[in-house]
């Protein structure tokens, strides 16, 4: 591909998420382009779990691996959108005063996914198609617009919603709703920035 594309010598930075595995990974591959040591002063022999990993591939293969790492980069940088999933990721967890909002919300999305009879009223309410999306752990930002699309929602219209269906534990109190507002304001220039 960097052949075909004509990028070769052109790649300056590989750019990774911040996990240890792609982190053990470029130590990998810098140990393999060169006979010195990696940074953290480690060998071969503990980075490798297995040192003669790569000395039953065949010619073709042996070629093609010592060719990509003849031409590939030494330097990587941190994927800012994972960096910023992490932090945000862990001021959410830290902050207990938000948990039971969220965990309403989370549950009111998952009774318009997973209930026809609920998602039947949800529409029948708030208009056809119109739905709460999930949040997913791996996107933060699905979080936010989980919580923006409940707090866009017509409040009398949701309690109302609830308390027909037999949710009355999760109708938002004012409380409720002005920690939701105040998260939702947080978060936004997060997404803003996650999502451009």
């Amino acid at each position: 591909m960097v052949i075909d594309n004509k990028l070769d010598g052109k790649v300056v930075y590989v750019v990774s998420d911040n996990a240890s595995n792609m982190k053990k990974a470029f130590e990998v591959l810098q140990i393999s382009a060169s006979d010195e040591q990696p940074v953290h002063g480690t060998s071969a022999e503990d980075i490798f779990d297995d040192p003669t990993l790569f000395e039953d591939l065949d010619d073709n293969d042996k070629d093609e691996v010592e060719q990509t790492l003849d031409r590939h980069c030494l330097s990587r940088l941190s994927c800012f959108a994972h960096s910023m999933q992490l932090v945000v990721k862990d001021g959410m967890e830290k902050c207990s005063s938000v948990r039971p909002v969220m965990a309403k919300c989370c549950k009111l999305a998952s009774l318009c996914h997973q209930s026809a009879l609920f998602r039947e009223q949800f529409e029948l309410a708030f208009g056809e198609g119109h739905s709460i999306p999930s949040a997913n752990a791996t996107r933060w930002s699905s979080t936010y617009h989980q919580l923006s699309s409940v707090l866009q929602l017509e409040d009398h219209k949701m309690t109302e919603l609830l308390r027909q269906s037999g949710h009355d534990n999760l109708i938002f109190s004012a409380k409720d709703s002005a920690a939701l507002q105040e998260l939702v304001e947080i978060l936004q220039p997060f997404a803003e920035v996650t999502d451009n």
